[in-house]
């Protein structure tokens, strides 16, 4: 079976959820005019490569699934950026490393799942909610 390598150039997404769609096996640096409050679940997709550390500019983010994918390197410290993510959840990719000290700062935050992954290192919240 041959791999299609495509780059995701995404751009006025107001609802983005995909599902087991192989043809996507890279994710590249994404561009997007995003609503706030819509989520983005790339959850299921066999993509693979870093996450762009372009992802703060997704200012108005509360909700981001990119789990059980083929993610790897490092989560950016520019993800601590996202200040309205509610829910975050980047299980069963290969991320490794220390987690970003950055998420700390992510203040809304109530879901996380880093599980399944080569991760180490602790989160030191500066609220007083933990997520889950």
């Amino acid at each position: 079976m041959t791999s299609i390598q495509t780059q995701l150039y995404l751009t006025k997404i107001s609802h983005a959820k995909t599902c087991q769609n192989l043809a996507l096996t890279k994710f590249s640096k994404a561009y997007l005019d995003h609503k706030p409050n819509q989520p983005i679940d790339f959850s299921c997709n066999s993509l693979m490569g870093h996450i762009p550390e372009e992802i703060h500019l997704l200012i108005g983010l509360t909700n981001l699934n990119l789990s059980r994918n083929q993610f790897s390197g490092a989560i950016p410290n520019q993800i601590g950026d996202l200040k309205r993510l509610e829910s975050l959840d980047l299980s069963y990719n290969e991320f490794s490393g220390q987690i970003p000290s950055s998420l700390s700062a992510l203040t809304s935050l109530s879901y996380l799942n880093l599980s399944y992954n080569n991760l180490s290192g602790t989160i030191h919240w500066k609220h007083t909610g933990q997520p889950s």
